[in-house]
């Protein structure tokens, strides 16, 4: 519920006010900046994201589900994966984008929010977090959290998307998750084997980073009532646009991790007979 109430405020601001398709087109024109090869660099990483890897990834996460005899969380991955891009693919098709800046807009009045690379990063991610062993879920979580940080952030370097539309596509995929996992697993008190380090790290550095933002924002926003600052300078807002885009994906991932710690799985009917 309160990843669906960011989502619609987060396409409230940004895709619904002036000002906040100001800042989003800021950051987008500030990736300017960035030399040839970066941006190369991002559309490299993006190539590994597509519907093919989806499925291919994907299946090997389900593969694992059931290899270790769990059917439920099988099947709540499956959920998760079609559920979150599925639900992306609509958004991107009923939600409108008023033409608030005419002729500022660097992609058009067409709607690009949610991203739907950025969508499937984070959904091979967080249903890889599901079906994971205890012992290894922490380190799944980092380095899912880290690649879906990074694919949010090169959608917006190669100039695919606005910083917006990634957040969006971290809270859908955060909110079926928390669905799925609501539908799959039950509270049994914590889990001895929980990771005890990764949740809270993931929530310190992605807090941290979004603080970070909101200071940088509200500076902005104090030197432009002073009459210091005309303009929005486009080579910070691309990178503060950068910080929160990865501070993003690495908070709601580390929160959906911590939500998981006092929840154990089904061991006895979740297995497939005749496992051990």
């Amino acid at each position: 519920m309160v990843c669906a109430l960011l989502g619609i405020a987060v396409y409230g601001v940004f895709v619904c006010t002036r000002v906040g398709q100001r800042v989003d087109d800021a950051a987008l024109v500030g990736r300017d900046r960035l030399t040839p090869q970066q941006i190369d660099d991002a559309d490299d990483l993006l190539r590994t994201v597509a519907l093919a890897s989806l499925v291919l990834v994907g299946g090997i996460i389900l593969l694992v589900a059931f290899v270790r005899g769990r059917w439920q969380l099988a099947i709540a991955a499956g959920l998760l994966l079609l559920g979150a891009n599925v639900t992306t693919q609509v958004l991107k098709e009923v939600l409108p984008r008023p033409d608030l800046l005419p002729g500022a807009d660097p992609l058009g009045t067409v709607n690009s929010l949610p991203s739907g690379h950025t969508t499937i990063a984070m959904s091979l991610a967080l249903a890889a977090v599901l079906v994971a062993p205890r012992r290894l879920r922490g380190a799944v979580a980092v380095v899912g959290a880290l690649y879906a940080g990074a694919v949010g952030a090169a959608v917006l370097a190669a100039g695919w998307h606005l910083p917006s539309d990634a957040v969006a596509a971290f809270l859908v995929v955060t909110a079926w998750a928390a669905l799925v996992g609501t539908l799959s697993w039950r509270e049994t008190g914590v889990e001895s084997g929980a990771p005890a380090v990764a949740s809270p790290f993931l929530v310190v550095t992605g807090a941290g980073l979004a603080g970070l933002v909101f200071a940088g924002l509200v500076g902005a926003l104090a030197e432009r009532r002073l009459g210091r600052l005309d303009a929005i300078d486009l080579g910070r807002a691309y990178a503060f646009a950068t910080v929160a885009i990865i501070g993003s994906a690495l908070l709601l991932t580390g929160l959906f991790l911590a939500a998981l710690r006092p929840v154990a799985d089904r061991l006895g009917d979740g297995r497939l007979a005749g496992s051990s």
